[in-house]
């Protein structure tokens, strides 16, 4: 294996021996190109600034979002089709899956079916915030401007990413 640095990003080339068929990853790749055993393969690890939280680190952070309350003393995490707003900033933000279904797949493979609002693929796989831009890093300007509707999810990706330290 060859690994060189490039613009913060790490570049790994790995030439796979005849009759391989396994590889072992222990750290977030991204942009990966996969190939047979045989062939040479060039896979992108994560950028430098990409978040890299451990799974424990990614759970204590949703449990306190979740557990958070306002001003009013109302839990800001209100009702589970604010799933969608931790799957944006997980998604975009921190190498998690991007298809829906998977990403529920991998929350509950972390636990997240024993809180108090269980991520669950049908609360937020339909959810169409047409106000709110692509960027999820960008919904913190709209906490003042945003309708009701897109608020519930502006206050819980806010406050995540506050939590993980995403600016």
């Amino acid at each position: 294996m060859e690994e060189q640095k490039n613009n913060g990003n790490t570049t790994i080339h790995n030439h796979f021996a005849e009759g391989s068929n396994c590889q072992v990853f222990n750290a977030p790749i991204s942009n990966a190109i996969f190939a047979m055993p045989g062939s040479h393969v060039t896979q992108v690890a994560a950028k430098a600034d990409e978040q890299t939280k451990s799974e424990a680190e990614m759970m204590e952070a949703i449990r306190k979002v979740m557990e958070e309350r306002n001003a009013k003393g109302d839990y800001i995490w209100r009702d589970s089709e604010q799933w969608y707003a931790v799957f944006r900033v997980l998604s975009s933000c921190c190498g998690y899956p991007t298809k829906a279904k998977d990403f529920e797949r991998v929350m509950k493979n972390l636990g997240a079916d024993d809180l108090r609002l269980p991520c669950k693929y049908d609360n937020f796989r339909k959810i169409n915030l047409h106000q709110l831009p692509q960027d999820v890093k960008l919904w913190k300007q709209y906490k003042h401007t945003a309708d009701q509707y897109s608020l519930k999810q502006v206050e819980v990706a806010v406050r995540l990413m506050a939590i993980l330290g995403i600016e």
